[in-house]
């Protein structure tokens, strides 16, 4: 009696999502003539393979393209440092002008795309080369060119047959993607003025958040029988973008799972993570600073160790987005603070850094409920109660007048600042305190989330020498003996690589991590596939 209680549902569609959040996503597989084309005519610019990658130079239909990406949606930007932003800056309504009004002078006018692709296949005919199938295919430059010849074709419903697009398309090794594809799309964006977050979005600590936020459904709370996503935005207009293609219909279900109020940017998560490692004098110094700041430090850590990046971390960095936001209304409504109405960011995240570095020195082996706040989807009690009092003192405290800076915003930025907070003797209840959870419980979930993680890890290894089949590593042994590149150690490996096609024993995770790195080793000499 007295106890709140939710009860959930569980119907197949729940089941369905459960399963589903461990699935990889599949590939981009296209082949021209399913569209009504024979292919793309094309002229191979470059085949350099010593960089391992060749580039097409080749032109595609308004139309081919607007379809492509009307099937695909945002799984074709995923390389790209940001989304359409839809019709909004001045380039893009440039663009719409041209495709609506001149769209024969479209591939006069416009710069075209820059794309990437894992593979293509090229068919000789009798009107010259064409490219009849690519895979993987990644626009790293010129979304907004893509999505706007979309919106016309979905929203005007034009025709676009007649806008002809410029493509520049780079055919790169999937073990050099992970750092080329980054390098062309900074040396390539030239559009609207592109931000350190906006690079920052290719790294492949954004690209496994947005997988979680994507899988990872959110507790239902409050008897409602569906589940949400906090929807990560790896790339800047994501969530506009996935509704252009949606019937109103489909729209209300797409913003029932995906709420608008449960979106997390790039930036926004930075300002999260920093202030929960008690630098609030860092996300004081704005979006650009805070994130490359966050970037470098996520760089080191996942070098060092990427396991630390799994489904638990995801929920606990959700959590702290909670709290985050929470406080942020918290202050907004306060009497105190409508009088100032200033210094509102400022007083969040130094209050929220206060409490945890109070818990880190007094509480050394205790932590927030952050299992709670996800599982409750809202902050408890106890916690708003002390954030009450904290943001207050944190108000007063850097608005006296012992600053060592007349300007307050500036003040905060200073990390003598940040070292007086930490010498102030806050007021921290001891309901609140009552409420920290052992630290000990969360060592025990992060060991099975690094396990997990490792697990997923392993077997992508696994995936990627499968995938290649045993002829491509039966190809790569015949070439690396001939050059004398491999030792006996090496070549008793390649064996099983080379023959699991035909006895079936695919090879270990050991075996498949050894077996990329003498591939890795082998193409830096020289080898490409031919098959």
């Amino acid at each position: 009696e007295g106890i709140k209680v939710d009860v959930s549902i569980w119907d197949i569609n729940r089941m369905y999502n459960l399963v589903n959040s461990n699935l990889e996503k599949e590939s981009i597989k296209i082949d021209i003539s399913d569209y009504g084309e024979k292919g793309l005519p094309c002229i191979l610019a470059t085949d350099c393979k010593k960089e391992h990658y060749k580039s097409y130079l080749t032109v595609i239909s308004g139309k081919l393209l607007s379809d492509i990406y009307i099937k695909y949606g945002s799984r074709l930007l995923e390389g790209n440092v940001r989304s359409f932003l839809s019709i909004r800056g001045k380039v893009n309504k440039q663009i719409r002008y041209t495709i609506l009004r001149e769209p024969e002078m479209f591939f006069a006018y416009n710069n075209g795309i820059a794309a990437t692709a894992d593979n293509v296949e090229v068919i000789s005919t009798s009107e010259g080369n064409l490219i009849s199938k690519i895979e993987n295919l990644q626009i790293i430059n010129g979304g907004q060119t893509t999505a706007s010849i979309a919106n016309v074709v979905l929203n005007d419903k034009e025709d676009v047959s007649k806008v002809m697009v410029p493509v520049k398309l780079s055919v790169v090794n999937k073990e050099k993607s992970e750092t080329m594809i980054p390098l062309i799309s900074r040396c390539a964006n030239t559009q609207n003025k592109v931000s350190d977050a906006d690079f920052f979005s290719n790294h492949p600590y954004h690209i496994r958040m947005e997988e979680f936020s994507r899988k990872v459904y959110a507790p239902a709370v409050n008897g409602e029988q569906y589940q949400t996503i906090w929807f990560y935005e790896r790339a800047r207009g994501q969530h506009v973008q996935e509704q252009m293609k949606l019937s109103a219909s489909e729209r209300k279900k797409y913003l029932l799972k995906n709420p608008k109020n449960q979106i997390i940017k790039k930036v926004e998560l930075a300002k999260y993570i920093n202030t929960f490692e008690c630098l609030p004098y860092i996300v004081s110094r704005g979006s650009q600073k805070n994130i490359r700041y966050f970037a470098e430090e996520i760089d080191k850590q996942w070098n060092k160790d990427q396991t630390i990046f799994n489904r638990l971390y995801y929920m606990n960095m959700v959590a702290k987005a909670i709290i985050f936001k929470c406080t942020d209304k918290l202050v907004a409504r306060q009497d105190w603070y409508k009088q100032i109405k200033a210094y509102k960011a400022n007083i969040v995240t130094y209050s929220i850094a206060v409490i945890v570095d109070y818990i880190n020195r007094n509480y050394s082996d205790k932590m927030i409920d952050l299992r709670r706040i996800w599982n409750t989807q809202d902050i408890y009690y106890e916690l708003e109660k002390q954030l009450l009092i904290t943001t207050k003192e944190v108000y007063e405290f850097i608005t006296r007048d012992d600053r060592v800076t007349l300007n307050v915003t500036e003040w905060c930025k200073k990390e003598l600042c940040w070292q007086r907070a930490q010498n102030e003797n806050w007021t921290i209840i001891r309901e609140f305190a009552n409420t920290l959870v052992s630290k000990s419980k969360g060592v025990d979930e992060e060991k099975e989330a690094k396990k997990e993680q490792k697990q997923d890890n392993e077997i992508n290894y696994e995936i990627q020498v499968v995938s290649l089949g045993s002829e491509y590593w039966s190809n790569m042994t015949k070439w690396a003996k001939r050059k004398g590149l491999i030792s006996t150690e090496d070549e008793s490996i390649l064996k099983v690589a080379c023959s699991f096609n035909r006895t079936g024993k695919t090879p270990t995770y050991r075996q498949s991590k050894r077996l990329l790195e003498i591939k890795s080793r082998i193409e830096l000499e020289g080898y490409v596939n031919e098959i």
